[in-house]
């Protein structure tokens, strides 16, 4: 399953239900808003004391079409966000949800990690995986394919 909140503070109450057996938690933020980026601490912090421990985190930077101009967050900030010693992450996904812009790269990479974490610990289903996407928001853009998971 997979729940979107949108980082609103009214659903916070809700999230903590969500984290319970959670395999991965993707947490998104966007260049165009300060506020993504500070809040995301407060998220981190309560995936890391409510999910499960071998819950995965993954990382979106949503908006990267925008102009620099109408950009507030930049690389360095990302960076020493990233860096820093409560992430300790590399670099996140870098989308555009509005140009359908590494989208799919993010969903291959969570499932691609998520299915090779499941092989190592004998817990993965048999079969390929498979991921195959549109974005509905832009239905002129074809789907994206991708081959299976190794």
């Amino acid at each position: 399953q997979l729940w979107d909140t949108a980082g609103t503070e009214r659903f916070r109450a809700m999230t903590k239900s969500y984290y319970h057996n959670a395999d991965a938690v993707v947490f998104v933020f966007s260049l165009d808003k300060s506020a993504s980026l500070v809040s995301l601490k407060y998220w981190i912090d309560d995936a890391r004391t409510l999910a499960p421990p071998k819950a995965q985190r993954f990382y979106v930077c949503n908006k990267i079409d925008l102009p620099d101009e109408e950009q507030v967050i930049y690389d360095n900030e990302i960076n020493g966000f990233f860096a820093g010693p409560d992430i300790g992450q590399s670099a996140p996904y870098r989308t555009s949800a509005k140009e359908n812009l590494g989208i799919q790269e993010a969903i291959d990479g969570v499932v691609t990690q998520l299915h090779s974490l499941a092989c190592q610990e004998g817990t993965a289903a048999t079969g390929a995986v498979r991921v195959e996407g549109s974005n509905p928001l832009r239905p002129d853009i074809p789907p994206q394919k991708s081959g299976c998971c190794p």
